[in-house]
């Protein structure tokens, strides 16, 4: 025969030394910390906790562009999108930017052909004259040396180079969309220990 014994759980926050979780159960917890400890805490390492992004979205293609780079939101095909981000602080040393996607989502395992960052290619050929006054330039040696798909992951090397408060683009091309639009249709970028707050995806067509 088993016997149920409701308790009730504290949490602390992590403390910002140590990033240590501390767990402790007490008999009555509303008059904690005055209650009595009914077993011996226990302590778990917690995550780091990263800075928020200023900003990060998908940018809008036109029409041209979308026939240019070949968009196709339908279920399971290739796509591409455009990324714009802003940066919190200043890198001081080469880091990987991390693009999630929503679930069901596929990059290719190497995706250096798949990004493009150069100012006269990168909203279509030979559109330097054309480029957007709100968003910086990307300087050339901050050009990415690498990319690494894995499910709805793209891990992208970025030397040194890029400033705090300028924002960023990057146009990146997908092995595949989910199968249908996610129930969680949201995006993120992750960058020098920074994440952005998830930002809204895209609809796929149904039929």
């Amino acid at each position: 025969r088993s016997t149920l014994f409701p308790y009730t759980t504290l949490f602390r926050s992590p403390q910002p030394q140590l990033g240590v979780f501390s767990i402790e159960t007490y008999r009555d917890i509303t008059t904690y910390p005055n209650s009595d400890l009914l077993d011996r805490p226990a302590k778990a390492i917690g995550i780091n906790l990263q800075t928020r992004m200023l900003d990060a979205q998908l940018v809008d293609l036109t029409a041209e562009q979308k026939q240019i780079f070949s968009r196709d939101d339908r279920p399971m095909m290739p796509n591409v999108v455009i990324c714009m981000f802003q940066l919190t602080n200043t890198p001081v040393n080469t880091q990987d930017l991390v693009v999630t996607a929503p679930k069901g989502f596929v990059f290719n395992e190497n995706c250096i052909d798949d990004i493009e960052v150069d100012n006269d290619r990168l909203f279509g050929p030979q559109t330097a004259a054309l480029w957007p006054a709100e968003y910086q330039k990307w300087p050339q040696g901050s050009y990415p040396r690498k990319c690494t798909g894995s499910n709805n992951f793209a891990r992208v090397t970025i030397p040194l180079g890029l400033q705090k408060n300028f924002k960023y683009v990057f146009r990146l091309h997908l092995a595949n969309n989910g199968p249908s639009t996610p129930t969680h249709n949201y995006w993120t970028i992750g960058f020098d220990n920074t994440i952005s707050d998830p930002f809204d995806g895209f609809p796929l067509w149904s039929f």
